[in-house]
């Protein structure tokens, strides 16, 4: 995967109609997102790519269209997608930084809502819009994940859910 995903179900949906997903309607994603709603809720993992290529109709020819439909799949499945990011909670990030979510704020040069936060570990200050926050990428260990991954409320509420290395 070469770029990032901001939205796993619009990503999928393309996937699923075989059309550039900028190309789908809304009425189209809703359809598929009951669609792979329902494929993440009863496939095991192993299943996703027989369930996706079942109800679509045709098999997934393409390693690489196989490899981002399992991807996207596992990543909904198991709550790896961020839709909602929580002021005063705690973040992995993928390249391995640790971060405390302070506020949301308006960037008054663009006019966009930005998070404020700060590296755990350095005590530098970041800002990032919501959409970036909860792009999909791939972690270290090749699986799909948000950017950032809540680990919890507390600085010291939980383990990593991934370990990376730190990358300042």
């Amino acid at each position: 995967m070469t770029d990032f995903i901001r939205d796993p179900y619009r990503r999928l949906t393309g996937h699923f109609l075989v059309r550039d997903e900028d190309d789908v309607s809304d009425s189209e994603l809703a359809h598929c997102t009951e669609v792979v709603d329902r494929i993440v809720r009863t496939a095991g993992a192993g299943s996703f790519e027989e369930r996706f290529a079942e109800a679509r109709g045709f098999p997934i020819s393409d390693e690489v269209e196989r490899k981002e439909v399992y991807g996207l799949l596992l990543c909904l499945h198991l709550g790896w997608w961020t839709k909602d990011v929580q002021i005063g909670g705690y973040y992995d990030h993928y390249k391995g930084g640790y971060y405390f979510v302070e506020k949301l704020i308006l960037d008054t040069a663009t006019k966009q809502d930005k998070f404020v936060y700060q590296s755990v570990y350095t005590k530098k200050w970041f800002g990032r819009a919501p959409h970036e926050w909860r792009e999909i990428v791939e972690w270290p260990d090749g699986v799909l994940r948000s950017r950032f991954i809540q680990r919890g409320f507390f600085e010291a509420d939980l383990e990593p859910p991934f370990k990376v290395a730190f990358v300042p």
